[in-house]
This record gives structure tokens, sequence and C-alpha cells, in this order.
């Protein structure tokens, strides 16, 4: 709802008076609320509107939204994410057992399932093997080892709203 009015105030005044505006927004919001807010001019970089800017609340759902079409925009429509089986020796459908290890290396696929990794598995069944002597690697170094945003509170893991720390 302050996306919209945001939105419409900017659409129809111009930043002129977005101070008053969003003031007069923030107001409407319920008691005891918690708020963070800073509006920044893309071409210049000035802050245009800041209440709370220094507080590190957990995004709202307008953030997430802004990067995932930054990330489309940078990354382009026909970006795919990959998730690949690598193996240390050749595989070859003349064999029916594997010697060696595999290493399912990951992307970071928001949308990778189960049932995605059982497919990828499925192939080297397509390729006569049937069984795995070696070890299946998960190659998870694309992640920094840290689950949350810089800055995200640990009590607010599981919640819709977050509190000042």
């Amino acid at each position: 709802m302050l996306l919209t009015a945001l939105t419409l105030v900017t659409a129809s005044q111009g930043w002129a008076s977005i101070d008053g505006d969003l003031d007069r927004l923030i107001n409407t919001l319920p008691e005891g609320h918690i708020h963070s807010i800073k509006v920044i001019e893309a071409q210049t970089g000035k802050v245009l509107f800041e209440r709370n800017g220094d507080y590190n609340l957990l995004p709202a759902s307008t953030v997430k939204t802004i990067t995932a079409i930054s990330a489309y925009h940078a990354l382009g429509k026909n970006y795919r994410y990959t998730t690949a089986l690598l193996s240390n020796r050749p595989i070859s459908n003349a064999q029916k057992i594997y010697t060696g290890d595999l290493v399912l290396t990951f992307s970071g696929d928001p949308s990778l399932k189960r049932y995605d990794l059982a497919k990828l598995l499925a192939s080297l069944r397509d390729n006569s093997i049937e069984v795995i002597k070696g070890n299946i690697w998960l190659d998870g170094s694309i992640y920094n080892g840290y689950p949350r945003a810089s800055g995200a509170s640990w009590d607010d893991h599981n919640i819709c709203f977050s509190l000042l720390v």
C-alpha cells in the first residue's frame, strides 16, 4: 500500500513535496511500527528522502521485486542457472560400474527441486551406469557460508516483520 501511494505521489506531483507526502503516509502506519525508508535519485545519487535509513531491517517485498527486476536487466532474459554433474573420469556407455568421484555443482538456482537432482543423476542410468564406486560430492562453493544478507538479525529469520536491533 505504501509503494502504491508512493508511486501515485511521485507520478502526480514530482519530487518537490516528497518529504511531506511520505511523512503523511508514514503517519498512517499502525502505532509501534518500525520503518526504514531511503529514496535516492538514480541519476545523481542525491538522497531525496530518508527516515531511519541506518536501521538494519529485513527488506520489504518491494525491495525484493526491484532486485529481481535489476537482475533480469543485468543478466538478460536468456540467463539460466546451471547445476552440473561433473566426473573426474570419463563416463562411457560401455561401462556399468563407474569408478571415481562425481561432483554436483550449484549456481544458486532458486527453482531447483529434488526432482531436478534426481533427473540429473538419472542421466547416469541413461549412460548405462548402474553402480557408482566412489563419492558424490556437493559443491556449494558459490555460497559464502553465511545464509542471510549482511545486517540481518538472527531473530528475524521466520517472521514477516522486523524488530529494531
